[in-house]
């Protein structure tokens, strides 16, 4: 029973897995929020500046349409020591955002996110009247990276408690993975009475332990070192971690069964907080 058990929970997770159209991406994305005061009355159109050659990814016909076509020119041609718009002429790895800013509680604010978030920050923008602004470069010392940009003077400035962003950045990880694990605990057949503070336990610790991996690593190794190098060894140590725990702590079932758990409850919320990011936007915003 526990061999077909374990086979119908693996035959779900491999179909969930050929449904997600990015199933290889997991975890948190790198971020770059830049909330803009002295927002200009007319039209403009911000945009990060990244090295960049020829690019892959590009915007969409859809999206061509829908902007002024010569404040777009003017964002596209503009090559500064190779230094491109990283929206407007296109990344080689995937940056998503929009150079139109949202309204965020009364404030105007840029979100580029994903893979191919550069380490330092530089922006440029250009008004309806064809201005064209470019600030200097601000190193990137954040994974979720949040900034104020003064249109008036067009100068960057880091914003916000780094403390609390990695306090928000716990939480939106530590919440869904408690959910998702949860569910994959009742279906495992364990006791959610016998068992629930050995679970809470362990993962809220080895969640303490990613948040400090990123905020000890990402500085100084950037974006791909931490995703692809660091963070496969790091899921390595927290599911073996937690086999560990739970076959020491959990009052019921086998120990079998307690290290299947742990590899496929680890599995799932890996890939599930990837679905969320993907469908529910507001919970990669707890990422900035």
């Amino acid at each position: 029973m526990m061999k077909k058990f374990t086979l119908f929970v693996l035959t779900l997770i491999i179909v969930f897995l050929s449904a997600l159209p990015m199933s290889a991406d997991m975890g948190p994305k790198p971020s770059i929020t830049i909330y803009v005061e002295n927002v200009p009355d007319e039209l403009y159109y911000l945009d990060l500046l990244i090295e960049q050659e020829e690019p892959n990814n590009q915007m969409t016909q859809e999206e061509i349409d829908s902007y002024d076509p010569q404040m777009l020119t003017v964002l596209r041609e503009y090559n500064e020591n190779g230094l491109r718009a990283a929206l407007s002429y296109g990344s080689a790895i995937p940056i998503f955002g929009q150079i139109t800013g949202k309204q965020v509680d009364g404030k105007t604010v840029h979100v580029f996110s994903y893979y191919g978030i550069p380490d330092t920050v530089k922006v440029i923008a250009v008004t309806k009247s064809g201005e064209v602004h470019v600030s200097e470069s601000v190193e990137k010392t954040e994974y979720q990276a949040e900034y104020i940009l003064d249109f008036q003077t067009f100068s960057l400035e880091s914003t916000g408690n780094t403390i609390v962003k990695h306090i928000l950045q716990f939480f939106s990880t530590f919440i869904p993975t408690l959910i998702i694990e949860l569910l994959i605990l009742i279906l495992f057949g364990f006791s959610v009475k016998k068992n629930i503070i050995p679970f809470i336990a362990a993962n809220f610790a080895t969640q303490v332990f990613l948040t400090v991996i990123y905020a000890v690593y990402y500085p100084s190794a950037g974006v791909f070192f931490i995703n692809f190098a660091v963070l496969p060894i790091v899921e390595l140590i927290i599911i073996s971690v937690e086999a560990v725990a739970y076959c020491l702590t959990f009052k019921d079932k086998s120990k079998a069964r307690k290290i299947v758990y742990a590899v496929v409850a680890n599995l799932c919320s890996w890939i599930g907080y990837s679905a969320l990011t993907a469908l529910v936007p507001f919970v990669s915003d707890l990422w900035l």
